[in-house]
């Protein structure tokens, strides 16, 4: 059909356009659980806090004490809209 097709090399993978580049995974192995722990705890600790509606539901409504909320490391996650949709009914 007198057409030429220009292939384009991008991180050792050759890319031809009008077809779909397939993605490989590579598995790599879970950190140990203390390494996890200190991520995760960072996570808690460092970036996230408890928002002061939650606050007031676990004090007023679940009855819990300061004590327990800060021992339990309770957060509030922020909202990313379009990342969580629920589906519709």
């Amino acid at each position: 059909m007198g057409a030429y097709i220009h292939s384009l090399k991008y991180d050792e993978v050759i890319i031809h356009p009008n077809k779909p580049v397939v993605a490989q995974s590579v598995e790599k192995p879970l950190a140990n659980i203390e390494q996890r722990n200190k991520v995760y705890s960072a996570l808690l600790n460092e970036f996230l806090q408890l928002s002061l509606n939650h606050a007031d539901n676990l004090l007023n409504v679940r009855g819990l004490s300061d004590e327990r909320i800060f021992n339990n490391l309770y957060a509030t996650l922020p909202i990313f809209p379009n990342i969580f949709k629920l589906p519709k009914n």
